[in-house]
């Protein structure tokens, strides 16, 4: 029996695109030898994939594999797909390309004018697209079973020292420990450890933005939280949110917001 995972678009579309800066154009992250390197093999994930055929059983299984382990390279890479196209952003055909069919959810007053696709038994990876817009992807998103990650580096010579950061579903480590980011307390507070985060993530994906003492007062990060106690942390300016459960101190889903698809 398949999961439905229930995301809340009108709780997304608040806290993912309402504030200024949030779900920006893509930034170049090709200042960094190294990342420029991981990006262009995590772009070769799609034409990787296409000598798996979908019209086989064994083919759509591997492409389904790979898809379930693909990387997570903000501002534009999440879960192997590549938002960064034309002039809305990917399309669900074109996701469909590299991924094979997706399941598409019946019409959903709730997250309209959005619609819903996935892949996976338990819909591992969703993607909420607008007819409105060519059926570009608006949101990737990746649930509970998919096993990409993004991996960060500290900023050299920054406030943090030298680190390393795993994201992934159910994974927020720091050199391999558990990292959490201490969001239950007062939530005027200033929250120092997800700008140690967010420095990381822009670090290692647009290094050639500035660091900043607190990604909230900057607007540069978003930290929120729903009615029933779910925090959402924001990287605004690589597209790339978590949405972590009460009482849980890790992500239990990560999703894109990408702009041009609105």
């Amino acid at each position: 029996m398949k999961r439905s995972w229930s995301l809340g678009l009108g709780v997304f579309g608040v806290l993912g695109l309402g504030s200024a800066g949030c779900g920006s154009a893509p930034v170049d992250s090709s200042g960094s030898p190294e990342l420029a390197s991981e990006t262009a093999a995590a772009s070769l994930v799609a034409s990787d994939g296409q000598r798996a055929r979908c019209d086989t059983r064994g083919g759509r299984k591997e492409r389904l594999e790979r898809l379930l382990h693909a990387p997570v390279q903000p501002p534009s890479i999440f879960a192997g797909l590549d938002q960064n196209r034309g002039e809305f952003g990917l399309t669900l055909e074109e996701a469909e390309e590299i991924d094979c069919q997706a399941e598409i959810s019946p019409p959903d007053p709730s997250v309209s004018p959005y619609q819903i696709a996935s892949w996976g038994d338990h819909q591992e990876v969703q993607v909420y697209f607008n007819p409105a817009k060519a059926n570009a992807i608006l949101h990737v998103v990746m649930n509970p079973g998919f096993k990409g990650e993004a991996k960060l580096r500290s900023r050299a010579g920054g406030a943090y020292g030298d680190h390393q950061y795993t994201i992934g579903v159910g994974t927020l480590t720091k050199d391999g420990s558990p990292f959490s980011l201490d969001l239950d307390g007062d939530p005027s507070l200033p929250h120092p450890l997800v700008t140690e985060l967010y420095d990381a993530v822009i670090a290692t994906f647009a290094p050639d933005l500035a660091p900043v003492a607190d990604c909230e007062a900057t607007a540069a990060c978003l930290v929120a939280s729903d009615d029933t106690g779910a925090h959402y942390i924001g990287f605004r300016s690589v597209n790339y949110f978590l949405v972590i459960q009460p009482n849980e101190r890790t992500p239990g889903q990560m999703y894109s917001v990408w702009k041009p698809a609105r």
